[in-house]
C-alpha cells in the first residue's frame, strides 16, 4: 500500500472515464464543467453560500470579521486584516465514517477495535449530516 496518495484533475478525469466508459477527453470536459459550476457558485458576492451535495459533503462560504492584531514576524508591527470570505468543507456521513477509523488495526485490540466502530456509528445516526 502506497503510504501517500495525489491526485490531480487529470486523475479525475480518469477515474470518470473509467466508470462511465466514456473517453478521457469527454470526461475531463465534464469534470472541468462541474468544478467551473461549483467554483462559479462559490464566488458569488453574497455573504454566505452553501453549496450542499448529498453524499460528499458542504461548502460553506462564510465572512470572517476584521482584526487589526495579526503582527509580522520580522517587524512585529501589528497589521490590519479586512473584512473577508472564509470556507469550510463538512464532509458528508460516508466519509466522515471512513475519517473516523482507526488508520492501523493493529493499533488498538479486536474488541477495542470493534468497539471503536459500533461508537463511531452509533453517534452518526444521532447526527444530522
Amino acid at each position: 500500500m502506497d503510504e501517500n496518495a495525489k491526485y490531480n484533475r487529470k486523475d479525475l478525469a480518469k477515474a470518470v472515464a473509467k466508470s462511465l466508459y466514456i473517453p478521457i477527453s469527454l470526461a475531463d470536459s465534464y469534470c472541468d464543467a462541474v468544478l467551473s459550476a461549483i467554483k462559479d457558485m462559490l464566488f458569488t458576492d453574497t455573504k454566505k453560500t452553501k453549496i450542499e451535495l448529498r453524499g460528499f459533503g458542504t461548502f460553506d462560504v462564510k465572512p470572517a470579521k476584521a482584526r487589526n492584531w495579526t503582527k509580522t514576524i520580522q517587524s512585529k508591527e501589528a497589521i490590519y486584516v479586512p473584512e473577508h470570505k472564509k470556507m469550510h468543507f463538512k464532509p458528508g456521513k460516508e466519509i466522515k465514517r471512513f475519517m473516523m477509523q482507526p488508520l492501523y488495526k493493529k493499533d488498538l485490540p479486536e474488541e477495542k477495535f470493534e468497539e471503536t466502530l459500533d461508537t463511531t456509528s452509533k453517534t452518526e445516526e444521532g447526527l444530522s449530516l
